[in-house]
């Protein structure tokens, strides 16, 4: 009878332990059975997403003759020539590595497509004559191109690419404000022909030279914090309308005699320096 129990209880405890693991494969199928039944979910909602941006109408504003399409996590545009007077589209924070399908925007004056995948200035902008604005900060844009023909251009943002060098910029005769920061750029440079420029942004580059601002005796706001400026000496001389000059987090050791050129200045921030 001992021997009988024994053997009963054996083979109970066998049975419980091979239910426990059928129990457990069979949850574990199911798991990620879910799990890829989430993929399959995810990408059916993108691609229902794209489909959706096919009807822009809903996006379009007529009081502004504007389309917003604002984090649509989108990686490629909608067809846009039944919206071909619009004036301002905005694609910030997207997925976008081109911008091909703007071409036929040639009334459009403001663009934003800050945030997106562009590794470099879609050649599409030289059929944009008309633009005014044209924001495309936080990108990974690594030089500055195919402006040439954007002679209507008066703000140009590209904050937080990796250019390293300013260039492409002197066709841009019209700007009033330009906007450099948190790139790789080590020497002011090639803005000559930026006589217009009231507004000049550069921070947190690599720069370590005050050069090359002569001609923008128009300029009301310099920007260069967080750079490697270690003197102003005659760098501004010819800025004498200067009203407003952000110093701070460079290398300056003392109060340099270059600021005396500036006799409308406003405001001077020289915080984190070594004075």
């Amino acid at each position: 009878k001992k021997k009988k129990k024994n053997k009963v209880e054996s083979s109970q405890s066998t049975y419980k332990q091979t239910m426990s693991k059928v129990k457990h494969v069979t949850c574990q199928h199911d798991n990620d059975h879910d799990h890829h039944h989430e993929d399959d979910n995810d990408q059916e909602n993108l691609e229902e997403a794209q489909e959706d941006m096919h009807d822009l109408s809903e996006f379009y504003s007529a009081d502004e003759n504007a389309i917003t399409l604002l984090h649509h996590h989108l990686t490629s545009l909608p067809d846009f020539s039944a919206f071909t007077h619009i004036t301002r589209l905005t694609l910030r924070q997207n997925l976008l590595e081109s911008l091909t399908e703007l071409q036929c925007l040639t009334k459009l004056e403001t663009l934003d497509c800050y945030l997106n995948s562009l590794e470099s200035i879609d050649c599409v902008l030289l059929k944009l004559p008309a633009l005014k604005w044209l924001d495309l900060s936080f990108n990974s844009i690594r030089a500055i191109g195919n402006l040439q023909n954007l002679s209507a251009l008066q703000k140009l943002y590209l904050v937080n690419n990796k250019i390293k060098k300013m260039e492409g910029l002197n066709t841009l005769t019209s700007l009033t404000m330009l906007e450099l920061g948190s790139n790789r750029i080590r020497v002011i440079e090639n803005i000559d022909q930026l006589v217009n420029v009231t507004e000049l942004w550069l921070g947190k580059n690599k720069i370590r030279v005050l050069q090359n601002l002569d001609t923008l005796t128009h300029l009301r706001l310099l920007s260069i914090q967080s750079n490697r400026i270690t003197s102003i000496g005659e760098g501004l001389k010819h800025n004498i309308h200067l009203q407003e000059l952000y110093l701070s987090h460079n290398g300056l050791q003392s109060m340099d005699e270059g600021l005396l050129y500036l006799r409308e200045l406003k405001t001077l921030d020289l915080a984190g320096n070594f004075i």
